[in-house]
């Protein structure tokens, strides 16, 4: 979350909404996951023992399978590759796409 991120000054909600409208949904593609999907991503975080925050992260990385993303940007990218170790390599930074 672009709020909650560790610099200063602070990026208040106005200016993250400003900067995801000009940086990620004009190169971005907004993704539904269908009621089945939701059921097999839960099925798979009570096996997997993911709880907490986690599974919010677990979501967007069933969006970036279900719609065959080239990639996933993230600050987090450790997390990411934790629920996604299979296709690890597609997990990277914002400054690795903008470079």
């Amino acid at each position: 979350m672009l709020t909650r991120l560790p610099v200063q000054p602070r990026i208040i909600p106005s200016q993250a909404r400003q900067l995801i409208r000009e940086h990620v949904i004009s190169r971005s593609q907004i993704v539904s996951l269908t009621a089945s999907e939701y059921i097999d991503l839960i099925e798979w975080l009570a096996a997997n023992g993911i709880l907490g925050g986690a599974t919010y992260d677990a979501i967007i990385v069933k969006a970036a399978q279900s719609a065959r993303a080239d990639c996933l940007a993230t600050f987090n990218v450790a997390d990411f590759r934790r629920l996604w170790p299979a296709e690890a390599y597609r997990i990277v930074t914002p400054d690795e796409i903008s470079a």
